[in-house]
This record gives structure tokens, sequence and C-alpha cells, in this order.
């Protein structure tokens, strides 16, 4: 009798019109959006606006801090951060030795031929911090740089509110430039 209780009550909530009762008052919303890297890092994360950064010295390490200014303070749920590496130059210069969130949480990676690819695998709610700041990156130069290509990365951040139910879904590109 209990099997038959649990295999019941999921054929209800799992049904398609017991979902689609909640979807005509939701609202997706998608925007492209000023991504800033900052180049001093520091804690908590200030936007410092130093957006070059002085190549690193073998041995040495960079830490670049992400920020989207219009998260700031707003209710986010997923995000991810996407290097450009194409044919390898990424990789072949430097070691992304971490990718931490704004609460200092580790990022899961996934990679292919042409991107690395750092996201949150939880499904929780977090307010983002009244600086946007959402990522913190520690690179390391694999061999001594004398003038390495920039680094392109793109960033999305999902956000949610209710009510009214609307997921928002920021997300832009930046360029680290080297002085």
């Amino acid at each position: 009798m209990k099997k038959y209780l649990i295999c019941l009550t999921l054929l209800i909530f799992t049904h398609p019109l017991f979902a689609q009762r909640h979807l005509p008052d939701l609202q997706i919303f998608t925007t492209d959006e000023n991504v800033q890297l900052d180049t001093i890092a520091e804690n908590p994360a200030i936007n410092n606006g130093i957006t070059t950064a002085t190549v690193p010295q073998r041995g040495e390490n960079l830490s670049l801090q992400i920020f989207i200014p219009r998260c700031a303070s707003l209710l986010g749920f997923e995000y991810a951060i996407t290097f450009s590496n194409p044919d390898s130059s990424l990789t072949r210069s430097f070691q992304i030795l971490s990718v931490t969130d704004w609460r200092q949480q580790p990022l899961k990676q996934t990679s292919n031929s042409q991107t690395i690819s750092y996201y949150n695998n939880r499904l929780e709610f977090a307010p983002l911090p009244s600086t946007g700041h959402i990522a913190t990156v520690l690179l390391t130069p694999r061999q001594q740089l004398h003038s390495p290509l920039p680094i392109h990365l793109a960033c999305s951040v999902t956000i949610v509110s209710n009510p009214p139910r609307r997921v928002w879904q920021m997300r832009g590109t930046t360029t680290l430039r080297w002085q």
C-alpha cells in the first residue's frame, strides 16, 4: 500500500498538467550585460576598475575578480564563466588554479577544444553581494611569458524574483588585456 501511495504521489506531481498550472505566471528575460574585470583582488571584493594586468612572472599568480553590476544584491540561481581557448592558446600559456563564486565556493569545470567553462552545480538561491561580484579566478603562467594573447571570457548569471515570478539571465563578455 505504501509503494502504491508513493507511485501515485509521484505521478500526480510529475504529470504535465500539474507543472503547467504555474507556467503562465512565469516571465523569462535574457539581457546582454556589462561584465567587468578587476585585476586587484581583495576580500570582500571591490570593483576598483583596474581592467588591465601586468604579465605575471613564472611562479607568480594573478587574481581576477568578475563583476556584473546590474545583478548586485539580487537573488542568484545559476552562473557560468567560459574562457575562450582556440588552438589551446590559453591552456598553453596559463594554468587556471581555481575559479570560485562570491561565497568562495569552487565552481565545477567542463571543457572542449574551444572553451573551458566553470559553473555552479548547486540548485539553491543565494543573494549576490551589493558590488555585483560573481567570481574570482586565480591563474598562473606555465612558462615565462612576454606578450601573451588577451584572455576572452563570457559570463552568465541567472537571477530569480518572486513575486512576480521572473527568471532573468544576464550575460556578457569581456577581455583581459595586458599592460
